[in-house]
C-alpha cells in the first residue's frame, strides 16, 4: 500500500512523501484513542447494539472516502473515520459478545471474534497484493454494508436492558439467546443474578474492589499461566528476530527463513494469546455496571501508546538500528510476563472471597473468616 501511494498511480494523482505517508498512518491510531471514549459513551447510554451499528456505518464511510479520494486531506479523513471505528470495535464488540454469551461459550466466542479481526487484516493485505487498490476497497465496502444490514436483526444485550430497567424485554431476549422458555429455571436464575447485581451496585455507597469486580478468582486461575506463556513466547520470538537483524547489520548472513518464522511466531502469540486473553480478562474482571467505562479508559491508554509507537518507530530505528526496536519490544513482553507472575496472586486452594481480600490489600483475612 505504501509503494502504491508513493507511485505515479497514487489515487490523489501525485506520489506521497515518506513524511506524508507516516502522518496518514498515525492518524488512525490517534483517532482510535478518540473513538474509545466516544463509543464507550454511546454503548453506555444508547446501547451496545446501537454502538455496533454506528461502528459499521463509520467503517463504510471510511472505505467510501478512500474510493473517492483525490486529495491527501480526504485520505486523512478516511483514516480518521476508520481509526475511530477501530477504536470502538475493540471495546464494543468484545463487550457485546461477552454480554450475550453463556458462561461455557464466552471465552471461546470472544477469542474467535478477536482472531477473526486479525484474519480480516491479513485478508486485506493479501487482497491488496493480488487484486489491487480499488478492488480491495470495493470488497471491504461490500463486507461493511452486508454486516451493517444484518446487525439490526441482532438483539440488544440483556445486561444493558437490565441496567435501563427494561426487565421484561431483557427476560425475553435472554430466553431467545439461550434457546429456552422464559419460565425455565436457568433463565430465572440468570435474571435474578443480574437484578441482584444491579441492586447491589445502586445501593453501594462506596465503590470498592468487590463492588466493581466480577469473576476475579476464576479469571486468575484460568488465564495467569496462559498470559505468562503468551508474553514469554512473544519475547523469545522478538529477541530472536532482533538478534537476526543485528547479525545482518554486522555484515553476516542469516537464513531467509529465520525472520519469517520469528515474525510469524510473534504475531501468532500476540493475536492468539495476548490480545484475546487480555480482552477476556478485562470483560470478566468488572461488573456490567462499570465495565464499559473502565475498559474504555484502559483501551484509550492502549491506543495512545500505539500512537506513540507508530510515531517513534522510524526515529528509533533510524537512530539506533531496526534491531533495537525489536529488542525494546521483547523487553516490554518480558516485563509483562514478570508483572503477571509477581503481581497476580497465587490462587490455588483459595476461594473467590479470599482472592478478593488479597487483591484489596486485606492481608489479615484468614481462610476460616472468608469462608464463613
Amino acid at each position: 500500500m505504501k509503494k502504491f501511494l508513493q507511485s505515479d498511480e497514487s489515487p490523489i494523482g501525485a506520489a506521497l512523501t515518506d513524511v506524508e505517508v507516516s502522518f496518514i498512518a498515525c492518524t488512525s491510531t490517534l483517532a482510535g484513542a478518540v473513538g474509545v471514549p466516544l463509543y464507550t459513551y454511546i454503548a453506555e447510554v444508547y446501547g451496545r447494539k446501537v454502538a455496533v451499528i454506528i461502528i459499521k456505518s463509520t467503517y463504510a464511510v471510511s472505505w467510501i472516502l478512500k474510493l473517492l479520494a483525490t486529495h491527501k486531506a480526504v485520505l486523512i479523513a478516511a483514516r480518521i473515520f476508520g481509526g475511530v471505528s477501530l477504536g470502538g470495535s475493540f471495546i464494543v464488540i468484545p463487550m457485546y459478545i461477552r454480554e450475550i454469551s453463556q458462561d461455557s461459550l464466552r471465552g471461546s466466542l470472544m477469542s474467535l471474534a478477536l482472531s477473526f479481526q486479525h484474519v480480516g487484516v491479513l485478508a486485506v493485505y493479501a487482497m491488496g497484493s493480488y487484486l489491487g487498490y480499488h478492488i480491495t476497497l470495493w470488497i471491504a465496502l461490500c463486507v461493511s454494508i452486508i454486516v451493517l444490514c444484518c446487525t439490526p436483526i441482532a438483539p440488544e444485550t440483556p445486561v444493558f436492558l437490565v441496567k435501563k430497567g427494561k426487565l421484561e424485554e431483557a427476560h425475553k431476549v435472554l430466553a431467545t439467546l439461550r434457546g429456552l422458555s422464559v419460565d425455565d429455571v436457568i433463565i430465572q436464575n440468570e435474571m435474578n443474578y443480574m437484578q441482584n447485581e444491579q441492586i447491589f451496585y445502586e445501593t453501594e455507597k462506596k465503590l470498592t474492589l468487590v463492588a466493581i469486580s466480577g469473576n476475579i478468582g476464576n479469571i486468575v486461575v484460568r488465564f495467569q499461566p496462559l498470559l505468562i506463556g503468551a508474553f514469554s513466547v512473544s519475547a523469545v520470538s522478538l529477541s530472536c528476530l532482533a538478534s537476526a537483524l543485528l547479525v545482518q547489520w554486522s555484515g553476516a548472513t542469516v537464513p531467509s527463513w529465520v525472520p519469517v518464522v520469528t515474525i510469524a511466531t510473534a504475531v501468532f502469540s500476540y493475536t492468539a494469546g495476548v490480545v484475546p486473553i487480555v480482552n477476556i480478562i478485562l470483560s470478566d474482571m468488572f461488573k456490567f455496571q462499570v465495565r464499559g467505562k473502565l475498559i474504555g479508559l484502559i483501551h484509550m491508554f492502549i491506543w495512545n501508546c500505539t500512537f506513540l509507537q507508530v510515531i517513534f518507530f522510524e526515529l528509533i530505528s533510524s537512530a539506533l538500528g531496526l534491531y533495537s526496536v525489536f529488542f525494546m519490544s521483547a523487553s516490554v513482553n518480558v516485563l509483562g510476563a514478570l508483572l503477571v507472575f509477581f503481581l497476580i496472586p497465587e490462587t490455588k486452594g483459595k476461594t473467590t472471597k479470599e482472592i478478593e481480600d488479597i487483591l484489596a490489600g486485606n492481608k489479615s483475612a484468614t481462610p476460616e473468616t472468608t469462608r464463613s
